[in-house]
C-alpha cells in the first residue's frame, strides 16, 4: 500500500462514491477506476442484489473524523481537524471564544505550535468550511448559529 495526499474535498468526493460494504478509499477508488477484481464482498454483496446504482451518501462528519485520524497516522493534523474536534468537545456548537480556547489547549498538549494568528486561524477555518460564509470553499463542515457562535453541520 502507498500514501497518497488529497484536499479533503477530494476525500469527500471519493466516500460520496461509497457503495455498501466498501470500507476503503482503496475499495472505492478500485471499483470506480476499474482496477483489478471488485473486493470479494463486493461481488457477494452485487450477487445478493444490496447494490444499488446510486452510490450510499456520507455524512460529512463521518468523512472528516475518517480524514482526521489518516492525518493524525501521518502526523499531518489540519486546523480544520482541530476546529471539528474542539467543535465535537464542545457539544457540537459553541462561541468563538470557547473554541478558541479548546483549539489552543488542543494544539499546546500535541505539543504543536499556537501562533498569534489562533483566533484570526480559527475564523479562517470555519468560514472556508461554512456555506453560511463569503468565502466558502468546499466542504460544508460548520453552520453559523448566531453572532459568534457556531456549530457542526
Amino acid at each position: 500500500m502507498r500514501t497518497i495526499e488529497v484536499d479533503i474535498d477530494v476525500f469527500a468526493a471519493i466516500w460520496k462514491q461509497r457503495l455498501p460494504n466498501e470500507n476503503s478509499e482503496n475499495q472505492i477508488l478500485r471499483r470506480v477506476l476499474g482496477v483489478g477484481k471488485p473486493a470479494e464482498h463486493a461481488k457477494e454483496a452485487l450477487r445478493d442484489g444490496e447494490l444499488s446504482a446510486k452510490p450510499k451518501k456520507e455524512d460529512n462528519s463521518s468523512m472528516l473524523t475518517s480524514c482526521a485520524k489518516r492525518e493524525f497516522e501521518t502526523g499531518k493534523i489540519r486546523w480544520v481537524d482541530d476546529v471539528y474536534h474542539a467543535l465535537k468537545a464542545l457539544g457540537g456548537h459553541a462561541t468563538l471564544h470557547e473554541i478558541y480556547k479548546v483549539v489552543e489547549q488542543k494544539r499546546k498538549s500535541a505539543g504543536r505550535s499556537v501562533p498569534k494568528t489562533l483566533e484570526a486561524t480559527v475564523r479562517r477555518t470555519i468560514e472556508d468550511h461554512s456555506s453560511d460564509s463569503a468565502i466558502f470553499k468546499g466542504v460544508d463542515l460548520f453552520k453559523k448559529i448566531g453572532r459568534g457562535e457556531w456549530a457542526i453541520r
